[in-house]
């Protein structure tokens, strides 16, 4: 329009409709006008007169659009008072509990009044505000759920990755959380688990777990370390526990015990190097520190408030939570909103029946299922196991895995000190007793510490047996005593009927049944009466008798044998013979009295 060439081929003579030389810019721009609806790209006479006067002026980058260049935020023209001032209030809403659009707005009018007093800082409309609180609250969950906004405000600030552990063992995570399913305590109480496990990052396998019904302690934590150093065949009492476990669960699938042997042997032994976990005072123990420090383990702790450090443990608690948890008898939900109805009245599980009920699930299940964590870089559509993961990292070990033995493991187990009395020791309202206490029966120990008592160790997770230390060293196994009498038959569904009947009980508690046995006795002492009363009352007797004319059963001595009476009914008897007579001719008594 403006020279008549064309810009890709400017040595070619100018079309006729637009050459300088015979027509009018008008005429030009009239042509290039019916070209461009020809084309499909329509434009007006007054587009194409504006563009051609900015292209004279500045070029072709004079023709861009400055609309597509323009990088204004919604915030650009907003106050930068009121923006400051609601960036703020949003942060201070991370940790208070949810409220609404409204509530904020009535905060950011309430705060802009005191962070800038005598300043007129124009408040924008409750729309605007929205659109504000919408574009700053983005990802937030402000006006969301509590857990999820505390969650997203706990994101790191940075690009995610990913350090990858390739050898087994070099780094173990380790951490404890409530559990959303219910069990019954060793008092037969309803109460929700606590789990705790620990995870290899390598190769995502679970090598040791524990349940409890109260929160995990430091012991319990060197318990699991040692649950990580012994393979479950050189466990003392494994077979035992998976007969008791098995026989309190009728309904589970009973896996033969060659079978599960073999299972246990396919189970990968880690022995962790290090251990990451969080800052609770159980894993800062001196307990748990001390086992670690006792086998090399080095300790990592994350930071403060910060669970992306040890991730793999905190998702792996989600996957076990849909894959096993939910269809657990007693499954609570993970919220009041999942909850269901009366989920305690049903049928609950014990805390060791659940414990070993996992077990198997991580060795039968986890450990041979293809983790999306385990991909192969090459070929990301192949998902590897935990076992085939373990297997292909073996030899990046450095060093042959060798099993600690069963002392170690009796060695690791939570300790009490007891003593030994006649009938055994005690422990958990169990007696607990073997041939090798003879000895010791009534003896102090020689740990003054513990007022002379004896050393014993026990497995949280199977009653049957305990450990008492022997003055040289070794370990004596003290069987329950009462376990042969749970090994008879039906002896499992009359105890599990016993707890569901003490659970589900409504009397009176121990104070009412102290109050009710306190009114009784002090009603049986206001009715004791003294000998004076006695013998007026017997005088009294006597002296009704004789005006009815009816005869007076005294009581007999017990050093006096009974004399029957020889004088006929209604006769005068002197007073001895009256207290001590006893036989009574009823027949002439009725009659007697129906005469009168």
């Amino acid at each position: 329009m403006v020279s008549g060439l064309r810009p890709n081929d400017p040595d070619q003579p100018p079309r006729p409709e637009y050459d300088p030389a015979t027509t009018t810019l008008n005429q030009r721009i009239a042509s290039k006008v019916e070209e461009l609806q020809r084309m499909g790209l329509p434009a007006s006479r007054a587009t194409l007169i504006r563009k051609r006067r900015a292209y004279e002026r500045g070029g072709l980058a004079a023709l861009i659009d400055g609309r597509s260049l323009r990088k204004e935020s919604p915030l650009d023209r907003a106050d930068r008072r009121v923006i400051d001032t609601l960036t703020t209030l949003i942060g201070a809403e991370t940790y208070d509990s949810t409220g609404t659009g409204r509530r904020l707005q009535d905060r950011l009018k309430a705060e802009l009044l005191i962070a800038y007093p005598g300043q007129a800082v124009t408040v924008p409309s409750e729309a605007t505000l929205y659109r504000y609180v919408g574009y700053l609250t983005k990802g937030k969950y402000t006006t969301g759920s509590a857990q999820t906004r505390r969650t997203a405000a706990n994101t790191p600030k940075r690009p995610f990755g990913t350090a990858r552990r390739m050898r087994p063992g070099q780094e173990v995570q380790i951490d404890s959380s409530p559990w959303d399913v219910l069990v019954r305590d060793e008092d037969g109480n309803m109460t929700r688990a606590v789990l705790t496990i620990m995870i290899d990052v390598a190769t995502r396998s679970i090598i040791a777990s524990s349940v409890r019904s109260t929160a995990a302690k430091g012991v319990d934590h060197a318990f699991l370390l040692a649950q990580c150093l012994v393979p479950r065949p050189l466990r003392p009492g494994n077979e035992e526990l998976w007969r008791l476990t098995a026989r309190r669960m009728p309904w589970a699938d009973r896996t033969p015990e060659e079978k599960r042997a073999r299972l246990d042997l396919t189970r990968p032994f880690i022995y962790p190097d290090r251990i990451m976990m969080d800052n609770g005072r159980d894993f800062r123990s001196k307990v748990f520190e001390s086992a670690c420090r006792k086998f090399n383990v080095s300790l990592t702790y994350s930071a403060p408030h910060t669970p992306t450090d040890k991730a793999v443990v905190e998702r792996t608690f989600h996957s076990i939570k849909t894959l096993f948890a939910q269809d657990l008898p007693g499954y609570k939900g993970g919220s009041v909103a999942e909850r269901g109805d009366r989920v305690e009245k049903g049928a609950l599980l014990d805390v060791v029946a659940l414990a070993e009920r996992f077990d198997e699930w991580v060795t039968r299940v986890w450990q041979n299922t293809p983790h999306g964590s385990l991909r192969d870089p090459m070929y990301p559509t192949v998902k590897l196991t935990p076992n085939e993961m373990y297997n292909a990292s073996y030899d990046l070990a450095g060093r042959l895995p060798l099993p600690l033995s069963a002392e170690d493991y009796i060695e690791l187990m939570p300790v009490q000190w007891r003593t030994i009395q006649p009938a055994g020791v005690q422990f958990n309202n169990l007696y607990y007793d073997c041939i090798e206490l003879q000895p010791f029966r009534n003896q102090p120990s020689n740990h003054p510490k513990h007022d002379n008592k004896w050393e014993v160790h026990s497995n949280p997770y199977d009653p049957r047996a305990i450990w008492v230390r022997h003055p040289d060293g070794h370990w004596m196994e003290c069987v329950c005593r009462d376990e042969s009498t749970n090994r008879q038959p039906f002896a499992d569904e009359i105890l599990q009927d016993a707890v569901a009947l003490a659970v589900i009980r409504t009397g009176a508690d121990a104070d009412a049944l102290k109050a009710v046995s306190a009114d009784i006795k002090k009603r049986a002492a206001a009715s004791a009466i003294t000998i004076t009363n006695a013998e007026a009352r017997k005088a009294r007797a006597l002296e009704l008798a004789a005006i009815e004319q009816t005869p007076f059963p005294a009581t007999t001595p017990p050093s006096a044998p009974t004399i029957p009476s020889t004088e006929p009914l209604g006769t005068d008897q002197d007073d001895e013979d009256d207290d001590y007579s006893t036989d009574i001719d009823f027949e002439t008594l009725s009659e007697m009295r129906g005469k009168n």
